[in-house]
């Protein structure tokens, strides 16, 4: 459980739609399993699953990141590029 600092009641519906909207998009990213939620306008409860010790395979971590950020940052050259240009991996910025 997370409170709204100062137990004010900040959480309108539009607001708990972005936050859930969030949520699921950084359950995504950290690869845990969202169980089950309430959010109300002023906290929100949690129950989630977390795969035990499971580190992700280079192409699911660009696949997270892409789905996180939008785009992926990777100096050119390095061994995660290589593979992502391999495998034709979209929306990558080159920082070489």
């Amino acid at each position: 459980m997370s409170r709204v600092v100062g137990g004010d009641f900040l959480l309108g519906r539009w607001e708990k739609e972005v936050f859930v909207r969030l949520m699921w998009r950084g359950a995504d990213f950290l690869g845990i399993e969202v169980l089950a939620y309430a959010v109300m306008s002023n906290h929100y409860h949690q129950l989630v699953r977390v795969p035990a010790g499971v580190e992700p395979s280079d192409p699911e971590l660009l696949a997270r990141l892409r789905a996180y950020y939008g785009f992926i940052a990777i100096p050119n050259g390095s061994p995660v590029w290589c593979e992502a240009q391999a495998r034709s991996a979209a929306a990558i910025v080159c920082r070489g």
